[in-house]
């Protein structure tokens, strides 16, 4: 999804229309470091689990074909961060945290109430991808890599725009979908590389340090609320050092 495409670093692949993909996410900076002599980016923003493997349909879907598409037996790594869309996920967290909510005081039961439910389902359905991913590259190397941290676990954070009260709900909610990530690679049994405790003092409201970004934003250095180069570094640096571990 874009925590994968990079939208908004410099420079921009041409190619990628809608889905605005950078030159510089970690797909590309992983294959740059361990020389990787062919790799197929697919990554896009606003994708769901279901877009692993099924097509969009519309003269206006920014990804219409599966990504799956771009897999075979031949393949031999893939990697994959998804579910911060599924069900408006990332979306309804911001939407019910920040300052200025269009539903005061919705953040504690959003995350109390609802999240679970929704993320018990984000969990199986990730499985799902990660096992048709299996599917058409029964030979690949298949690695889940989870989100960067916008806020930090204590301490509150309000430079992505979130209620100084909200920030612990918003946080736990991070953390929750963290889990379901790893739950679904451990259904699925695929690697996971979590990157929640990497960008621990990194989040949007870590200045200089930061490597998401917060409601500002430096031109060419991502979209708000999400990786800027730094962050794109940061992972690709943990997925590189991962590969060669493993």
């Amino acid at each position: 999804d874009s925590f994968v495409a990079g939208p908004g670093i410099d420079p921009v692949d041409p190619d990628s229309r809608r889905c605005q993909r950078s030159l510089n996410n970690y797909p590309t900076l992983v294959a740059e470091e361990l020389r990787i002599p062919s790799l197929k980016d697919v990554s896009c923003s606003g994708a769901t689990s279901l877009d692993i493997y099924e097509a969009r349909t519309g003269p206006t879907a920014a990804q219409p074909l599966a990504q799956t598409e771009a897999i075979s037996p031949s393949t031999d790594l893939v990697t994959v961060s998804i579910g911060g869309n599924d069900e408006g996920v990332f979306g309804r967290i911001i939407s019910s945290c920040t300052v200025g909510s269009v539903a005061p005081d919705a953040c504690s039961p959003f995350v109390d109430t609802q999240l679970d439910r929704i993320l018990k389902r984000t969990t199986s359905n990730i499985a799902v991808s990660l096992e048709k991913i299996r599917e058409k590259a029964p030979n690949a190397r298949i690695v889940l890599v989870g989100y960067l941290r916008l806020i930090p676990e204590k301490g509150g954070c309000t430079t992505p725009g979130l209620d100084a009260a909200y920030a612990g709900p918003a946080a736990a909610a991070q953390d929750a979908l963290t889990a379901a990530l790893e739950a679904a690679a451990k259904r699925a049994s695929v690697e996971y590389i979590s990157i929640s405790d990497l960008s621990t003092g990194h989040e949007s409201c870590a200045g200089d340090d930061a490597w998401v970004n917060g409601l500002k934003t430096a031109p060419g250095d991502g979209a708000f609320l999400h990786p800027n180069a730094a962050g794109m570094r940061a992972v690709a640096g943990a997925i590189a050092k991962h590969l060669r571990q493993q």
